[in-house]
């Protein structure tokens, strides 16, 4: 039997608008890595896109799906126009 949480807290959105803290990303960084998962950390938005484009091999299918980060950073436009991905 299911029974509903009577005291939802709901946060709001302006929480989460908020830049990370440095603190906040090396902790989410290291928490990562401690389960297999490689981090990379960009400074702007310019070198995130660097980043993801030089980790992809030339000829590989991606899915960017509906990723608004991506679609931001420009990359899901880069992916299209580049004949190479």
């Amino acid at each position: 039997m299911f029974t509903a949480n009577k005291e939802l807290v709901i946060t709001p959105v302006e929480e989460y608008a908020k830049q990370a803290t440095d603190e906040k990303i090396e902790r989410t960084s290291k928490a990562l890595e401690a389960n297999g998962i490689q981090t990379l950390i960009a400074e702007t938005s310019t070198e995130a896109k660097r980043l993801f484009l030089e980790l992809i091999p030339e000829g590989s299918e991606v899915f960017l799906s509906s990723s608004v980060t991506l679609e931001q950073l420009g990359i899901v436009a880069d992916v299209d126009q580049s004949g190479k991905i």
